[in-house]
């Protein structure tokens, strides 16, 4: 009985001690992102069909979570929007995660939140990229980058 009351007590001790060292979790937003895309294909050095976020630092971090609203203003057909986090360079961008979100989400309303998992470790920063998908209607996008 001693024994099993001695076990009880540590328990309760290392509880204790580790409920006491726990720091909460919260997200830092390390880029935003805003722009009035044109239809899909219709890029040119005025209007472009995709808009990057500023560069942000993802060194030590495997995934990063985009959270935003897109929509097709004055339509009723629904956005499809690809994100991407890239290594932008010179000539091409090194695609590193992707998602598409398809749906409108006003910016009144209830924003999608994404998890883009990077496929390989960087050191340094990176661009989220982010590509109207819809040949028909521009999109309005906006949102934040939190690591």
């Amino acid at each position: 009985m001693k024994l099993f009351k001695g076990s009880i007590m540590l328990l309760i001790s290392l509880i204790t001690i580790v409920s006491l060292n726990l720091q909460p979790v919260s997200a830092e937003s390390v880029a935003w992102y805003d722009g009035l895309l044109t239809k899909a294909g219709q890029g040119n050095p005025i209007d472009s069909d995709h808009t990057y976020s500023q560069p942000f630092n993802v060194t030590g971090v495997s995934s990063v979570t985009v959270k935003g609203y897109q929509y097709l203003p004055g339509s009723s057909t629904t956005a499809n929007v690809k994100y991407q986090i890239v290594l932008r360079n010179a000539i091409w961008d090194e695609v590193l995660a992707e998602t598409t979100v398809t749906g409108n989400y006003p910016k009144e309303g209830t924003w999608f939140s994404r998890v883009l998992t990077l496929n390989k470790p960087i050191i340094g920063s990176v661009s989220l990229k982010i590509i109207n998908l819809n040949p028909i209607n521009g999109v309005k996008v906006a949102g934040n980058v939190y690591k």
